[in-house]
């Protein structure tokens, strides 16, 4: 009797414990504490580029539409973009659940400095509503450049693309833009896609230092993020040095610029956290939705109930509950 006794406290214990990981709280919930989500498979040691399949992309002169079932076929695709394929009038559609654990993942497009080193996506990208899986992005080394699936899409097309379990560290220099699916939105239009389950992180090292978002590092150029979600996603900005600064938001980093557009509109946050720490005095703009909004930025039935946690001695901004 004492051993049955035992063994079904244990298991009452243990089943209390899974209810209270369930409900504990984040951007999308009222706890006082914001809940760790689950960590994508580990960082591993090579990049996709290396396994990259181009073959698939054959008479592009006069073909219009291809279609991808296979990680190394979606790493062809970045590898193209990134050498200076630009995609313009090109259709790419996805045919299949795709796994990218066992390597780093290169995000499509970039824009660093120097004009030969600027590579944007311009084609439309039709993920079918399939899942694209263990994305791993680890940029630490380089000190320029924009972060996340795609890196940067400029004036494309991106729909009906969902990620699951994201791991995306960049540093952010003043240049530079992170997020889990995309790094930069220059003026193109990314509807019904979604990122559930991931640590989006970013380091601001200098000067006016990057935007850090779940969804989106920045949107501007007259760029739209219509239907969107993010999902359980950590959101992590560290402002390093004493002239260092940065945005972060559970969804995006900095929407808008001073000169451009930007709009997010019906998009969505549940779950999550964001955070920011950095040396004392350091000036970060932390928001649960979006951490900074320029004055051509602009929002519309947006939805998410949250609790930005900060450390050390950041200043704070942002509304730690947004209804926009």
């Amino acid at each position: 009797m004492t051993n049955y006794k035992r063994h079904f406290e244990t298991t009452l214990l243990l089943i209390l414990g899974i209810l209270f990981l369930v409900f504990a709280g984040g951007c999308g919930s009222s706890s006082d504490e914001p809940e760790e989500p689950e960590p994508p498979v580990p960082i591993p040691v090579f990049a996709w580029d290396q396994y990259a399949e181009t073959e698939w992309f054959t008479e592009y002169e006069s073909n219009t539409s291809f279609s991808i079932s296979t990680a190394p076929q979606l790493a062809g695709l970045a590898l193209l973009v990134n050498n200076g394929q630009d995609m313009t009038g090109k259709v790419f559609a996805i045919f299949n659940d795709i796994n990218l654990s066992g390597h780093h993942w290169v995000p499509i497009g970039r824009a660093r400095e120097g004009e030969n080193n600027t590579h944007t996506f311009k084609g439309t990208f039709d993920g079918n509503g399939y899942v694209i899986s263990n994305i791993v992005i680890q940029r630490a080394s380089e000190s320029e450049g924009q972060f996340g699936f795609f890196g940067v899409v400029k004036g494309g097309e991106v729909r009906d693309v969902n990620l699951r379990n994201v791991s995306v560290a960049g540093v952010s220099v003043p240049t530079n833009t992170t997020g889990g699916f995309v790094g930069a939105n220059y003026g193109g239009t990314i509807t019904r896609c979604s990122v559930t389950r991931g640590i989006i992180s970013g380091r601001s090292v200098s000067g006016n230092g990057g935007a850090v978002g779940g969804f989106a590092g920045e949107n501007s150029g007259g760029g739209k993020l219509l239907n969107c979600s993010v999902k359980d996603v950590a959101v992590e900005l560290f402002s390093a040095g004493e002239d260092g600064d940065g945005s972060a938001g559970c969804f995006i980093g900095v929407n808008g610029s001073p000169a451009n557009e930007g709009h997010v509109n019906n998009c969505r946050v549940t779950g999550g956290s964001v955070s920011a720490t950095g040396t004392t005095g350091v000036i970060v703009s932390t928001g649960g939705f979006a951490g900074k909004s320029e004055v051509n930025g602009t929002f519309y039935g947006n939805k998410a109930e949250i609790r930005p946690y900060i450390g050390n001695d950041i200043r704070f901004y942002g509304a730690p509950s947004d209804d926009i």
